[in-house]
């Protein structure tokens, strides 16, 4: 239920129970990886419009301005700070890949955000946002690099069986 209390928006629903996501669970993984593929198959039909866009704008040249206009930071830390900023953008700028196509994305999409009940519950999606398909996946991974190979072959192939993955 949505409602409306003071001038702030609320949301109330039911509690459920549900127990915490294995990762270990290679049938977890997969069903995730299909669920996962249904909700990005739906999202590439149109983007967020009141959601940020996962990029440079949003995620350095926007905190920075804040930064700048901030004043707890004393100016002579902030000379330093600024530059070493500058640094990170700059080199994230000439890494950065805009080849990806965005579509609606939950994330924040980490095995602590899911529940398990007879499938997957998505929790705390207050990190809903625009950007590549990666951006869900990526947290889902873990172990040495055998494991997070094979638990990435696990996760495309169900993500495959609805929703094409954009490796760019």
């Amino acid at each position: 239920m949505l409602y409306r209390h003071q001038g702030f928006w609320h949301a109330v629903f039911p509690s459920l129970g549900g127990r915490q996501y294995e990762t270990d669970n290679y049938d977890h993984l997969e069903w995730v990886g299909r669920f996962l593929g249904r909700i990005h198959q739906v999202g590439q039909r149109k983007l967020f419009s009141q959601q940020p866009t996962i990029g440079l704008q949003a995620y350095i040249d926007e905190p920075l301005q804040i930064f700048i206009d901030s004043a707890l930071v004393p100016s002579k830390l902030k000379v330093d700070l600024l530059a070493s900023i500058e640094r990170l953008r700059t080199t994230s700028q000439n890494c950065w890949n805009t080849q990806w196509q965005p579509l609606r994305l939950n994330g924040d999409c980490h095995p602590c955000n899911i529940l398990w009940r007879d499938g997957s519950l998505f929790v705390d999606l207050d990190d809903a946002r625009n950007g590549p398909a990666v951006e869900d996946l990526w947290m889902l991974v873990s172990g040495n690099r055998q494991e997070q190979r094979l638990q990435w072959d696990i996760l495309l192939e169900a993500y495959g069986e609805f929703c094409e993955f954009d490796a760019h």
